[in-house]
């Protein structure tokens, strides 16, 4: 969790003619959000797109699977648009279908970070993949 907001802020001072994108929950991005004001302050154009469902969704998926039950764990409600600004990035807060679309963020100068925080449903589920199976998934069929 949240390992992907440091690796992308090395990816690109690496490749500074490419923009990065990270798409992560909102619980890895709670982890490492501090990062976004490296990015600012290096002006690195990074993408930081937040699935922000208000909960541990992976960590919950891991109990499930481990011990046939969970608890909440659930993340309060985190605005990450804002707390992204306060770090010095562009930010927009999406909580209904039209909203990236409809805004220039994405337009705009690349010359700096931008987190889009997106508001998801919290009964949603993410696919399984391979890398439960260690916790007693079934392996997934190609």
């Amino acid at each position: 969790m949240g390992a992907s907001i440091g690796s992308a802020i090395g990816l690109q001072v690496a490749r500074p003619s490419q923009r990065v994108a990270v798409l992560c929950g909102d619980g890895g991005f709670a982890m490492a959000c501090g990062d976004v004001s490296t990015a600012a302050r290096e002006r690195c154009p990074i993408v930081f797109v937040v699935f922000n469902d208000q909960r541990l969704g992976m960590v919950e998926l891991g109990h499930q699977l481990l011990y046939g039950r969970t608890p909440t764990y659930g993340t309060g409600p985190i605005d990450f648009a804002a707390l992204g600004r306060s770090m010095g990035a562009r930010a927009i807060l999406v909580d209904r279908p039209g909203v990236i679309l409809d805004s220039p963020i994405l337009r705009g100068p690349a010359d700096g970070p931008v987190v889009i925080d997106i508001r998801i449903d919290e009964t949603m589920r993410v696919p399984r993949v391979d890398r439960f199976v260690p916790l007693g998934a079934p392996k997934i069929a190609a």
